[in-house]
């Protein structure tokens, strides 16, 4: 017994994860996990009879690392995922360059039908299935551990292999509004990280003041200084606009997001921009609306594109002029809003493109340099 325990010290240390998986009814990972550890165990004492004890050594190693292979992609489909950072649309919160550990679990990951469902093996074909069609394709995911709530961060698929991550700002059956920048969920002020990013107007009543502020900030965050007036333009953290409001020496204004170039927003009922649009509801499943001019710019491409509807008719009296929506969706925004393409300009996202939560910085890395201080860094520290 003692020899048998002694021998596999390294399999028994999926103990613990089997724990919290049971104590969280995540039972289809259970099986997952235990199957290749029971096809390792009695391999192994098959073969330990029938081969010469020379060979014991060999046949040990060879089922440590099958299992070790086994758990790795099975982590990597189910439980967990890296994503870099390449845009600072999240800047504040995460910058350019960061290396991201997604927690696939969290949420319940997709299940996987065939090699077409996973992505870092389609990159090695030309072309996708004939039948594959994405966002039409129905997606099942797995039972998770947690829901998600207003303010996560996660990682979706956007377009067929292109992820990215930004933070949920409304959840199916929210409604949501935009005045001048301002977010409104359910008729109450969206809440927002202090390290969010906006852009402001300050104008300082001495130059002493002006250059010790200068000094305070990174030089990228300065956008265009005029000394002579005192007047800076930069890109602030919500923390620092709080904290310089209350100062009598600066006036400080935030600016309104400028349309990005080449960009148009997605939703398009007249006088509706990136700065003001709403109030409208964020579809849930089951959700029936009328195929109206009312409806048809707030939610046809949606339908269109995710429910996979070209076909739909959208003039109100006629036979199938409602819809029900078969999805969940979320309305994303980037901490960085005046640089962020999100949902103002592509829309809500359905839950089934949803990859993973966001749970830290692994480590940054970003034009030469190693920023050390993001080592291991907790995205809410």
């Amino acid at each position: 017994m003692k020899k048998l325990l002694s021998v596999h010290k390294f399999d028994l240390a999926i103990v613990l994860p089997l724990v919290f998986l049971l104590m969280h009814s995540i039972y289809w990972l259970v099986w997952l996990l235990v199957i290749p550890f029971i096809m390792a165990f009695v391999c192994f004492y098959l073969l330990k009879w029938l081969l010469p004890v020379r060979f014991h050594p060999a046949m040990l190693f060879t089922c440590r690392l099958f299992l070790l292979i086994t758990y790795t992609v099975i982590c990597k489909l189910y439980v967990f995922d890296i994503y870099r950072v390449n845009s600072e649309s999240m800047g504040g919160t995460l910058k350019k360059g960061d290396v991201l550990l997604i927690n696939k679990l969290a949420y319940g990951p997709a299940a996987i039908k065939g090699i077409a469902d996973i992505s870092w093996i389609r990159i090695f074909a030309d072309e996708p299935p004939p039948d594959h069609k994405f966002g039409c394709a129905p997606i099942q995911r797995k039972s998770g551990y947690s829901v998600i709530h207003r303010n996560d961060i996660f990682v979706y698929e956007l377009f067929p292999d292109f992820f990215v991550v930004k933070r949920c700002i409304a959840l199916p059956g929210d409604i949501i509004r935009l005045r001048n920048d301002s977010v409104f969920i359910n008729g109450q002020p969206a809440d927002f990280p202090a390290s969010s990013l906006s852009q402001y107007v300050l104008k300082f009543k001495n130059q002493g003041k002006l250059r010790a502020f200068v000094r305070t900030v990174s030089p990228e965050a300065i956008l265009s200084v005029d000394v002579d007036s005192g007047r800076i333009v930069a890109s602030l953290p919500y923390a620092t606009f709080l904290s310089l409001r209350n100062d009598r020496e600066v006036q400080v204004e935030r600016l309104l997001n400028k349309q990005l170039d080449g960009k148009i927003p997605y939703f398009c009922p007249d006088k509706w921009t990136v700065n003001t649009m709403g109030p409208f509801t964020i579809p849930f499943k089951g959700l029936t609306i009328t195929l109206d001019a009312v409806n048809s710019p707030v939610y046809k491409e949606t339908i269109r594109h995710w429910e996979c509807r070209p076909d739909l008719n959208w003039q109100p009296g006629l036979p199938g002029s409602r819809y029900s929506f078969g999805e969940n969706y979320y309305f994303m925004l980037g901490d960085n809003k005046p640089v962020s393409e999100d949902s103002r300009y592509l829309g809500v996202i359905p839950e089934k493109n949803i990859v993973g939560k966001v749970v830290m910085t692994i480590y940054s890395y970003h034009d030469g340099t190693f920023s050390w201080k993001r080592l291991f860094r907790n995205i809410n520290g």
